[in-house]
Formats: C-alpha cells, sequence, structure tokens
C-alpha cells in the first residue's frame, strides 16, 4: 500500500458538533421560503431543496445566495465546536507508523476547509493532500475527492485505502476502487459499516491498523 485516504470527524478526531442547533438554523432558514422540511444528511438535504425552491419558480440566481446562507451556518457551526474536538488517541502512533513506512496520508473530509485545515495543524502531522467539502463539487459519497486526492498523491487507487466511520467514507472509497476500513469511533456501526463494503473494520484508528496496512 502506498498511501491512505483518512475521514476527519469521527475517525482521526471527536467531534463535538451542535448538530441539533445547526439543523434548526437551517429549517429557520429554509422555512422562510416555505420549505421547513431538513431530512437525513444536512449537506444531501440542503441541495434537495435548492433543487426544489428552483423547480418552485426560484431563479437560480436567488437560490444560489439562499445556499451561501446554508453554507455560512454549516461553517459557523463547525468552526464553533473547533475548541472542543479532540484527537483520538491512537492517532498520532498511527500517523507516525505510515511515515516510517513512506506511506502518503491525506485526509478527505465532507467539512470545511478551514476547519478541517485548523484541526489538522493541531494534529501536527503533516499530510500530504487535504480536500473539504469546499473543494468538490460532489462530496462522499460521491468517489470525486477519492479520485482527485489518488491524482495528487500519484496513487492507483489499487495501492490505497480509505478509512471512515460513516458508511459514505467506505462507498466514496469503494466506488473510487481502493481498499476500505471502516472504524467504530463515529457514526457507523459494525453493521452499517459492513453493509457498506468494509474490506476491515477497527475498534479505532490506531496502531493496530498497520499491520492490515502492510499486509495488503
Amino acid at each position: 500500500m502506498r498511501a491512505v485516504i483518512f475521514d476527519l470527524d469521527g475517525t482521526l478526531q471527536r467531534l463535538r458538533m451542535d448538530w441539533d442547533r445547526l439543523r434548526a438554523d437551517l429549517v429557520a432558514l429554509f422555512g422562510r421560503y416555505g420549505q421547513p422540511e431538513l431530512e437525513g444528511p444536512l449537506l444531501e438535504a440542503v441541495d434537495r431543496n435548492i433543487r426544489l425552491l428552483i423547480d418552485k419558480g426560484m431563479t437560480p440566481g436567488q437560490a444560489q445566495r439562499i445556499r451561501l446562507r446554508a453554507d455560512t451556518l454549516m461553517d459557523r457551526a463547525e468552526l464553533d465546536s473547533f475548541p472542543k474536538v479532540r484527537t483520538f488517541a491512537g492517532v498520532p502512533r498511527l500517523l507516525a507508523g505510515l511515515r516510517e513506512r513512506r506511506i502518503a496520508t491525506a485526509v478527505f473530509s465532507r467539512a470545511c476547509r478551514k476547519y478541517v485545515d485548523l484541526s489538522l495543524a493541531r494534529m501536527g502531522h503533516r499530510f500530504d493532500a487535504v480536500l473539504g467539502r469546499d473543494d468538490v463539487v460532489r462530496p462522499k459519497p460521491d468517489p470525486e475527492g477519492v479520485l482527485l486526492l489518488l491524482v495528487k498523491l500519484r496513487c492507483a487507487p489499487k495501492d490505497c485505502a480509505v478509512v471512515g466511520d460513516h458508511p459514505f467514507d467506505i462507498l466514496s472509497g469503494k466506488r473510487a476502487g481502493a481498499a476500505t476500513a471502516g472504524v467504530l469511533t463515529g457514526a457507523g456501526t459494525r453493521d452499517t459499516l459492513t453493509a457498506a463494503g468494509a474490506d476491515a473494520i477497527f475498534e479505532k484508528a490506531g496502531p493496530a491498523m498497520l499491520k492490515w496496512v502492510d499486509a495488503n
């Protein structure tokens, strides 16, 4: 294996987001335009509501301004949570082990890039490539970000692994042709990660993963 692409929240660090407040703020925003419902993952819910507003006759320019307000709300919630997040205990040793093996490391997150950069700067590990949701047109579970990172890393899918806590992480890796590993420190369960196609599942991101990396 030549490269490992990590998710961030729930994988490398523990997230402390006020999801209820963010969802309520987004519901209030779209409620002003007759779209009070916001079901499912937030990025997809925002996209769905924007499309519905256009279908109801709103101009693309007006819809884009609402999208920008929604993006601002999501960015603010993530940045507000930053002082509370903490790197998982085993992560520094895992990253050090990958560096010793000269295996490239990257991060692909659905969070905004500023929040991602702040998190990685505090982590203290130099990643070879990084993408946040601002850097892609289609976030996970679409493979776009993984494929972009593979180009940046000059790595073939068969020589890369994608590691994450959510089924979306696993799906993005599988759709890009990479190996995948799930961790049980975030949104996913053993059942949901297995159903998404994870090749391996670990209790957490830590040194125990290095044997799997070596074997692949």
